[in-house]
C-alpha cells in the first residue's frame, strides 16, 4: 500500500508541500501577508524603504519609510505582488513589498546577503514571466503559490518557479531530491551568485500576495 493509494491526489500534494515547508531550511520562508490593519511598515535593515513614483526601482523616489517609524496606508498591490501602492502623509507612491510588513515588529530584512551564493530548488523554467503565470494552474497545490525569480541561462533571461531557497548546496540538493521523489516532474538546483531578483509573488489562497520573509 502506498501514500498515493491512501490519499486523494489533491490532499496528498497539499500534505507533501506542508511537510517540505516544515522540514526544509530555506533562506526565504513562504507565508501570507497580514495586512488587515491596512498599514505597512519598513522592515529594511538598512533603515529605510524608498517610495517610488511608479512600481519600478528605476522610477523617481518621492519619499521614504523609516524602519521603526510610522506606517503608510496600503492602497493596493500590483498584479505581480512585488509592489504596494501606499499613501504616506501627502505622498502617494509604491514600495517594494518584500521590504515592508503589516507588523511593525516583524523580522528585519537583512542587507548583508546580497552577494552571497544562493541555491534555488526549481520546478520549472520559462522564457517569459507570462508563460510562467499561464502554467501555474497546472502545478499541484502548494507548488502553484511558489514565487518566481529572474535568472539567466545560456545568455538568455529565464524565469524560474522556485520552491526552496538555501545558502547550503547540500541542503538544496537534498530538498530537490525529496520533492522529485513525490512529484511526477523534475526538480533541480539553480546556483545564483547573490540573491536572485524576485519578479512575482502570486496571490495566495487568502487573496493576498504570498509573503517572502528572510529566515533567521
Amino acid at each position: 500500500m502506498t501514500l498515493k493509494s491512501i490519499f486523494p491526489k489533491g490532499l496528498l500534494m497539499s500534505l507533501i508541500a506542508l511537510l517540505v515547508a516544515i522540514y526544509s531550511t530555506p533562506v526565504l520562508a513562504q507565508d501570507y501577508d497580514d495586512l488587515d490593519d491596512d498599514l505597512v511598515y519598513s522592515i529594511a535593515a538598512c533603515g529605510k524603504v524608498s517610495i517610488h513614483q511608479s512600481p519600478s526601482a528605476d522610477s523617481p523616489v518621492v519619499g521614504e519609510l523609516l524602519t521603526g517609524g510610522a506606517g503608510a496606508t496600503l492602497d493596493d498591490f500590483d498584479s505581480n505582488g512585488i509592489w504596494y501602492e501606499v499613501t504616506y502623509g501627502d505622498i502617494t507612491g509604491y514600495v517594494n513589498a518584500l521590504c515592508v510588513s503589516g507588523d511593525r515588529n516583524d523580522e528585519r530584512v537583512p542587507n548583508d546577503n546580497a552577494n552571497r551564493t544562493t541555491y534555488y530548488v526549481v520546478v520549472n523554467s520559462y522564457d517569459s514571466l507570462e508563460a510562467l503565470k499561464a502554467d501555474r494552474g497546472n502545478k499541484p497545490d502548494g507548488i502553484d503559490c511558489s514565487p518566481a525569480f529572474k535568472g539567466e541561462k545560456d545568455g538568455k533571461t529565464v524565469y524560474n518557479l522556485c520552491v526552496g531557497i538555501y545558502y547550503n548546496r547540500k541542503e538544496a540538493v537534498k530538498g530537490a531530491k525529496e520533492l522529485k521523489e513525490f512529484f511526477d516532474f523534475d526538480t533541480w538546483v539553480w546556483e545564483s551568485k547573490g540573491q536572485a531578483e524576485c519578479v512575482e509573488r502570486p496571490i495566495g489562497y487568502n487573496g493576498k500576495p504570498v509573503r517572502i520573509t528572510p529566515a533567521k
